[in-house]
């Protein structure tokens, strides 16, 4: 090309990723949660904020701490089907599944964490360019100030039909993602030249105890980062009546809860009613970056 022309060859663009995160809940969350109502929301990570930790002047003491992701990046998030460690291993097996919904929250950091960030940490990403107080805490009899720290529901939106006079109306709810299997088929494994199962999957979960057969538990969901940080709450999907709780052992005595509780939540979150340790490197996995 010219020293004024332009490039006379294409420009490719490649995606550009970071490395997985895992999002796990906060350690032995199942001692915590055990008997409490299950419409409670597990969150991921479910830690407390720093600021909460020194008690910082303005911050809640229970200000929960949230995922930092550069807004409006792409950001792509493999949720697992939660399988429970009982069950017949074959070809066929009676799968011992659970399925949980999900929900995304998205938050806004002011000006002040990218000031004073907590030590030997990184300044995280704001875009909320004030550190004032915002609306007092009563709930003591005290007007305790408060900094604004702002959070959001992620939504869907949905276009109602064409008025014949107005104005048009869109209507945004809070969105909840499920991972779900809609056959035991999906779980059935392909066959090697050997006539054995492959294993695609390996090392998420124990397959001789679960009847998994190596094939994949998780299920990717796109989305866009809608603010400076994400906090994630699941739930179980089958919440009938207000009595539900939350049951993290085999042994289950309410009759409106499925027959294995949330031993599968526990299973691949935590430690299957003290069946295995922690899995460091299972939970929800998470990456930001762009796309072209």
């Amino acid at each position: 090309m010219t020293a004024q022309g332009a490039p006379s060859g294409a420009t490719m663009v490649d995606a550009q990723l970071t490395t997985v995160r895992v999002l796990q809940p906060f350690p032995n969350f199942e001692r915590v949660y055990q008997g409490q109502p299950a419409k409670t929301p597990i969150a991921f990570p479910g830690a407390r904020d720093p600021r909460a930790l020194k008690n910082e002047p303005g911050f809640d003491p229970n200000l929960m701490l949230g995922i930092p992701v550069p807004e409006g990046a792409r950001v792509i998030l493999w949720i697992p089907i939660c399988f429970a460690p009982v069950g017949s291993p074959g070809v066929n097996p009676l799968i011992p599944f659970q399925f949980y919904s999900y929900r995304l929250v998205w938050r806004y950091q002011n000006l002040g964490s990218f000031r004073d960030p907590p030590a030997k940490s990184r300044r995280p990403p704001w875009h909320f360019a004030r550190q004032s107080p915002g609306a007092p805490d009563s709930s003591t009899g005290l007007d305790v100030p408060r900094v604004t720290v702002p959070a959001s529901w992620h939504v869907v939106a949905f276009e109602q039909s064409e008025p014949t006079s107005g104005p048009g109306n869109i209507v945004v709810r809070v969105e909840t993602i499920t991972p779900r299997i809609d056959s035991l088929n999906q779980l059935v494994a392909p066959l090697l030249a050997n006539g054995q199962h492959g294993v695609i999957e390996q090392g998420v979960i124990d397959p001789n105890n679960t009847g998994g057969n190596g094939m994949p538990i998780f299920m990717p969901f796109w989305t866009d980062a809608e603010g400076d940080e994400l906090i994630i709450l699941a739930n179980r999907t089958t919440i009938t009546d207000a009595d539900d709780v939350w049951d993290f052992t085999q042994a289950n005595n309410d009759p409106d809860a499925p027959p294995l509780g949330d031993l599968a939540f526990s299973n691949i979150y935590g430690t299957a009613n003290g069946a295995h340790p922690v899995y460091r490197d299972i939970g929800i996995y998470m990456q930001t970056g762009t796309t072209p």
